[in-house]
């Protein structure tokens, strides 16, 4: 007899980690110098991800969508600022895709069952963690137009401290 699936998070990089409000973030976007190791972390990024990661225990996976080059300056990007010690994240549980269809792939594969990202498109697609969208606002700043159609379960959080709280509450 199975027992209830346990709960996997999935978190997205670009604007949920790695501060897109920047003014930095051409150099990272682009990866035209290297200054993208100065673009700054999203506030309370690091502290939610660590409390998370015990609450999910464990079962917390990075996926993002970024073509080889940019997951390299990502990678580089976590070890400048000890991503992975700061949170206790697993570095074995990123994982990188070339496109929206790519990240759904990995959400599937891995089972996740709720996803935190900054782009609605992405949030709308995936219909596996129906229940468990969470969209980050940080700065009230999102990618992507907000439409909220009859029976829409993205929740929007504008801080991670909120997301956290919520999460605690509901997993």
């Amino acid at each position: 007899m199975n027992g209830p699936k346990q709960p996997i998070l999935g978190v997205d990089v670009g604007g949920v980690i790695i501060d897109r409000d920047s003014s930095l973030w051409q150099s990272w976007l682009f990866c035209q110098s290297g200054r993208y190791l100065e673009v700054p972390p999203v506030a309370d990024a690091f502290r939610g991800l660590a409390q998370l990661n015990r609450r999910f225990g464990g079962r917390v996976f990075i996926i993002s969508k970024c073509d080889p080059k940019t997951a390299a300056r990502t990678q580089e990007w976590f070890r400048h600022f000890l991503f992975y010690e700061e949170t206790g994240l697993d570095p074995k549980q990123t994982c990188f895709a070339p496109d929206l269809a790519g990240k759904t792939k990995h959400c599937v594969r891995l089972g996740v069952t709720h996803f935190i990202d900054n782009r609605i498109k992405f949030l709308r697609l995936l219909r596996i963690v129906e229940e468990n969208r969470l969209l980050l606002s940080a700065g009230g700043q999102f990618w992507g137009k907000l439409r909220r159609p009859n029976g829409s379960r993205i929740r929007i959080f504008a801080r991670w401290p909120d997301i956290v709280a919520h999460l605690k509450k509901t997993v």
